[in-house]
C-alpha cells in the first residue's frame, strides 16, 4: 500500500458545503457589491471546473467518430445540439449516452452523463487539451493515487469541490441519487463560506463602525487568516479526503 505524504492525510469532516444550504445566496447575490471581483472569478479556471456541456464549453473534437481507447471501442459525436459518447457492455450492446457535463478545462476535460440511478459519472473518452487528442480518463489519472472505478462516479468521490452548496441526496431505500447544488463551478462560497448572513448585514440603510464591523465579521476572509487556516481552505479539494462527517467550515481546524 502506497503511503501519502502527511499532508494529504487530511481527513475532511466536509466541505463548505456541508452549511446550511438555505444559507447560501449564490454569486449573483455577491456581484451586486463585488462586481469586479465577481468578474474575475468568473473568467478564471476555477469557474470553468464544472459546466453544463453546450458548444462553448465543450473543448473536444466530437468529429472524430470512433475511438480505439485501452483496447474499447467508443464513438464520441454531435448531434441535433447535443454531444453523445457511445460505448459497448460486456454483453456487446452499445449504450449510447448524452454528455450533460464538462469536468476541467485547462489540460484535460472529462465528460460526464447521467445515469438512470442519478449516478453522475465520468465517461471513459478524455479530451486532451494540451495535446488534442483522445486518450483514456485512467491514463490521466495516476492508479496510485486513485480510488478505482469509485472516483468515476462525481456525487461520490468528487463531492463538494465542483459545485456550491451541493447536497448529494442518496436515498438508501432506493439506491438512487437526486443530487442537487446552487452554483457551478468553484465561485465564491466555496472559499469564503456561505454568505447568507453577510447579505443580510450588507443590506442595513445606515454604515457605522457596528455595521461595518458586522459586514465584515459576517463573511470569510482567507487573507485575514494565518497562513496554516488560509491553506486548509484550498486543502479542502486541492488534497486527498474522506468525509466523516458534517462539520468543517472554511477557516475551521481542518484536521
Amino acid at each position: 500500500m502506497r503511503t501519502l505524504p502527511t499532508f494529504f492525510l487530511f481527513l475532511l469532516a466536509q466541505s463548505i458545503v456541508g452549511q446550511t444550504n438555505s444559507r447560501f445566496v449564490g454569486d449573483a447575490a455577491c456581484e451586486k457589491c463585488h462586481a469586479a471581483v465577481q468578474h474575475s472569478e468568473s473568467s478564471s479556471l476555477h469557474s470553468k471546473i464544472f459546466q453544463a456541456a453546450n458548444h462553448e464549453t465543450v473543448r473536444g473534437n466530437f468529429a472524430a467518430g470512433r475511438l480505439d481507447l485501452r483496447g474499447s471501442a467508443y464513438v464520441v459525436q454531435y448531434r441535433n445540439g447535443k454531444y453523445y459518447i457511445t460505448e459497448s457492455e460486456l454483453n456487446g450492446k452499445l449504450w449510447e449516452h448524452v454528455v450533460d457535463y464538462t469536468l476541467g478545462a485547462r489540460r484535460v476535460q472529462h465528460y460526464l452523463t447521467t445515469l438512470p440511478d442519478g449516478r453522475i459519472v465520468v465517461l471513459p473518452p478524455t479530451w486532451d487539451i494540451v495535446r488534442k487528442e483522445w486518450v483514456h480518463n485512467l491514463d490521466v489519472e495516476n492508479p496510485e493515487e486513485t480510488a478505482g472505478p469509485e472516483i468515476q462516479v462525481w456525487n461520490k468521490a468528487c463531492y463538494g469541490c465542483h459545485v456550491s452548496a451541493e447536497n448529494k441526496n442518496f436515498d438508501l431505500s432506493q439506491t438512487r441519487y437526486r443530487t442537487t447544488w446552487l452554483d457551478m463551478g468553484a465561485g465564491c462560497e466555496q472559499c469564503h463560506g456561505a454568505g447568507g448572513e453577510h447579505v443580510q448585514a450588507a443590506s442595513v440603510n445606515v454604515l457605522n463602525a457596528e455595521t461595518r464591523a458586522r459586514i465584515r465579521d459576517t463573511i470569510l476572509n482567507p487573507a485575514r487568516l494565518d497562513p496554516l487556516r488560509s491553506s486548509t481552505i484550498c486543502a479542502q479539494c486541492h488534497s486527498f479526503r474522506d468525509i466523516y462527517a458534517a462539520s468543517f467550515k472554511a477557516g475551521g481546524n481542518y484536521s
